[in-house]
């Protein structure tokens, strides 16, 4: 079969039986979903089609949808053409992992570490030759905003706590030997409304690496930690 599903969690799964091992009935569910809609992407993973446009790119985009009683998002990595596959090939398209892949280990890793956050429902892949033809990544939704989606309506004051309450985030993340290499505001969800606490949580982590106290652990936080200060310093600019 040329649709090959993929478990998040250390059981496995197969054809019928990966997506009810990490949640009850998503996996029917979700071919029922897709069975009422057109595709645009082999063996209808992650058609445009499907839920609320959130991002439309040409190669990937992302669908807010209700699948069962889950309100969830559909991640999709396209790759239509062989140029697009063969431009990938070292990285993610071939003899590699998918980046939906490495984001749903990334989203693993944060939930077993006690991190707050989206949980990886899933994901899927397809694959001629060994070659990647589209990817999927669904997550259960977590109510939050964007943290440069958030940033405009803040206070002075309160904007003062998020950049503090982001900060304590990224040290706990250094701190257990995560590095995101990705770490952008607009991949940092907000929660928190009114006088509540910020809570901070991650996503999009396709190129992230867990390892141990070392120099390269030390050049690859510096590296973060000045990624982010240039995405926060540009928000702080725009107002």
């Amino acid at each position: 079969m040329e649709s090959t599903l993929v478990a998040t969690t250390a059981e496995g799964f197969g054809p019928d039986a990966a997506w009810r091992a990490t949640a009850p009935g998503f996996l029917s569910d979700w071919r029922e979903a897709l069975a009422r809609v057109d595709h645009a992407c082999p063996s209808r993973l992650g058609p445009r089609t499907v839920g609320a446009p959130i991002t439309d790119h040409r190669s990937s985009w992302v669908r807010r949808c209700r699948i069962g009683q889950r309100e969830i998002y559909c991640k999709t990595y396209g790759y239509p053409a062989l140029r697009d596959r063969l431009r990938g090939a070292l990285r993610n398209t071939w003899l590699a992992p998918s980046r939906a892949a490495r984001e749903a280990a990334a989203l693993r890793w944060l939930a077993e570490a006690g991190f707050e956050g989206p949980r990886a429902l899933g994901y899927a892949e397809t694959r001629r030759l060994g070659f990647l033809r589209c990817a999927v990544l669904a997550t259960e939704a977590w109510p939050s905003q964007a943290l440069h989606e958030v940033w405009p309506s803040l206070a002075p004051a309160r904007r003062t706590e998020l950049l503090a309450a982001v900060w304590r985030f990224v040290d706990a993340l250094h701190a257990r030997g995560f590095v995101d290499r990705n770490l952008d505001p607009r991949n940092l969800l907000v929660a928190g409304q009114g006088d509540a606490a910020f809570r901070i949580a991650k996503i999009d982590s396709p190129r992230h690496r867990i390892l141990p106290s070392s120099r390269r652990l030390a050049r690859l936080v510096a590296e973060d930690r000045a990624r982010l200060e240039r995405g926060l310093a540009r928000l702080a600019g725009a107002g």
